[in-house]
């Protein structure tokens, strides 16, 4: 016998936050956003009092939405209680970057910390539980990139099982487009939020 279930997605207050700005931003003409969540799984805190509308349910990821318009970037950050009025980015070589390393960074991976197993010789992929994530999306024009990675297959060694295990893609991994872009979104974001 099969049994089949029917769901539905039902998306958070904070995607649908996302999406109205987006949607917002396409309104005004805008053609180059990048959505950028940086964030630990497992590890989340909160503090809303109870008569707060503010919800923690559901996805809980701080976003940050960088545009450009009018040879200016601006950046604004949302989570599921709040938004911030958007400021100007000074920083942002990331965008030039991105249009030369366009296809790379659409096409490339960040892949998973991967290991050799010394007894059988064959590859093993290790995951963890709780961590550093990351993920962004470009929408240029038409076209929209989209990327995510855990940051754990940037480690170079871990213990596993009692055994050091080296990440046979450590170096790859790190000189990876992806992860240059992400560091020059996270450096644009720390620039922003010092000056405001």
């Amino acid at each position: 016998m099969v049994h089949s279930v029917k769901g539905q997605y039902k998306k958070s207050p904070l995607e649908i936050r996302t999406d109205s700005l987006v949607a917002e931003l396409h309104k005004r003409r805008v053609d180059s956003i990048c959505v950028y969540r940086s964030y630990c799984v497992g590890c989340r805190g909160s503090r809303i009092t109870e008569d707060s509308s503010c919800s923690s349910k559901g996805d809980f990821t701080p976003t940050y939405v960088l545009w450009k318009q009018h040879s200016k970037t601006y950046l604004t950050y949302l989570d599921n209680c709040s938004i911030i009025s958007p400021v100007v980015v000074y920083k942002d070589m990331f965008w030039s970057y991105l249009s030369v390393n366009w296809s790379e960074i659409n096409k490339g991976t960040i892949k998973d910390f991967t290991t050799i197993d010394s007894d059988s010789g064959e590859a093993e992929v290790i995951h963890r539980n709780h961590g550093d994530n990351y993920s962004f999306d470009f929408i240029i024009g038409k076209d929209t990139i989209s990327q995510y990675y855990d940051h754990f297959a940037l480690i170079k060694r871990t213990i596993f099982f009692h055994k050091k295990t080296k990440n046979i893609y450590y170096k790859q991994n790190r000189k990876s487009p992806i992860r240059k872009i992400q560091l020059q979104i996270d450096h644009a974001i720390v620039e922003a939020r010092k000056r405001h």
